[in-house]
């Protein structure tokens, strides 16, 4: 980007663990080598890993971060997003790569990191404005305004052990912010807090962007992500995927989570039901029959499922789930509780439910499908399916999840 001043420049940056220690005589020894083999054939197999017993977090990882840019940083769970933001914050050395950095940072990474848990709010922020290199005067300046962002009160003068996992992020976002840093790292910290103070909080960032502030964005939150930040940055299995428009890395990153399992029905489903049923296709379609992610509030949507039954099962309970890109599960249906009977007998069916009319507010959501024995009891299987987006001019999160018409009279 000619013209633009450098903020970060990451040089082949890699980062591996070694699980395993050179003595070998004792059980936990032992343990360590069967988890190293364990490591080496689940993720050296994807290229991740190329010498035996290291385990690499991160590798290859090249950019150039501009000062003044919001970059977003996605990637599955293991991806290697928080590794990324701990080389860069000095936290952890890189195990190779270079790593050069023009200016102060300011990293709120995990809860409570940089804050000693005996002193007080105000206190930890004199701390953390002395770490910064920061004078007493410019700490004092900015105390009232870090106070009133947090809407911490009167426990702003409490020890920080005291606070809350809450009490702590907004804390540590409102020192991150505001404190004089050229560089702000931010690990998904917008999660945390109502909805009112997340818009506080990506008001405030717009407005550091403005002062040129550059900031290093870890969110699943792909709403957020869209709407903050001008180049994202898609990380999978420790290696850099997409480097640049948004739209096109969050569609990469949802593509890549499409049919796979969600992490809770992986606890759930057990090992005598798992290959029994298998979700082989999955798509959201329009009035028309057509394939289809964006709708209007009141639409017509229909989800169309392909199922495999590689074993027999009398009783199918086919279970639709709307989750809001947030995390929040908005409602769900089930064929079971619909009274429509569905029997699995060996082959593949094609099964349709179509929704009269959307009722979800304006916001983006995720289709999953769980298939389940109609007590609810059996879980054979679940797929993550595509995101969608609502649309409407007024029906906005400050109405809920979901608006109904009532009935309305006067006397």
């Amino acid at each position: 980007m000619p013209g633009r001043c450098p903020a970060l420049i990451l040089e082949n940056l890699g980062k591996y663990y070694n699980p395993v220690r050179q003595e070998k005589n004792s059980l936990q020894e032992l343990v360590r080598t069967v988890a190293s083999r364990f490591y080496e054939s689940r993720y050296c197999a994807a290229g991740q890993c190329r010498e035996p017993g290291r385990v690499w977090a991160l590798r290859g990882f090249s950019a150039t971060i501009y000062s003044g840019e919001i970059v977003g940083i996605i990637g599955h769970n293991g991806a290697g997003k928080s590794t990324l933001l701990k080389l860069i914050s000095r936290i952890t050395e890189p195990s190779e790569g270079r790593l050069t950095i023009f200016g102060t940072l300011a990293s709120l990474l995990e809860v409570g990191v940089g804050f000693h848990p005996d002193l007080t709010g105000r206190e930890n922020v004199y701390l953390a404005g002395a770490l910064l290199q920061l004078s007493k005067r410019h700490i004092e300046q900015s105390l009232s305004s870090i106070r009133d962002f947090a809407e911490l009160g009167d426990a702003f003068d409490w020890p920080v052990r005291t606070y809350s996992s809450g009490m702590y992020m907004r804390l540590g976002f409102a020192v991150a912010v505001h404190l004089r840093s050229d560089i702000v790292l931010l690990d998904e910290v917008l999660a945390v807090g109502d909805l009112r103070f997340q818009q506080k909080c990506s008001q405030f960032l717009r407005n550091l962007r403005q002062r040129g502030v550059t900031i290093l964005l870890v969110s699943h939150n792909l709403f957020l992500v869209k709407a903050l930040c001008s180049r994202v940055l898609y990380l999978k299995r420790g290696q850099l995927i997409h480097d640049g428009d948004p739209l096109v890395g969050v569609q990469m990153y949802e593509e890549d989570s499409y049919l796979s399992v969600p992490d809770w029905a992986q606890r759930v489903r057990s090992s005598e039901h798992k290959d029994m049923m298998v979700i082989e296709e999955l798509d959201v379609l329009n009035a028309d029959r057509e394939p289809a992610r964006m709708f209007e509030f009141g639409d017509s949507l229909t989800i169309r499922m392909r199922l495999r039954c590689c074993k027999e099962i009398p009783d199918l309970n086919v279970v639709v789930s709307i989750i809001r890109q947030d995390g929040l599960p908005c409602c769900a249906y089930s064929s079971a509780l619909d009274g429509f009977a569905i029997s699995g007998t060996v082959g593949t069916c094609l099964i349709q439910m179509t929704i009269p009319k959307i009722k979800w507010i304006a916001d983006s959501y995720r289709v999953d499908v769980l298939v389940w024995d109609s007590e609810f009891q059996k879980l054979f299987a679940a797929a993550k399916g595509p995101y969608i987006v609502v649309q409407d001019p007024l029906l906005s999160r400050e109405f809920g999840v979901y608006h109904e018409s009532a009935m309305w009279q006067i006397e």
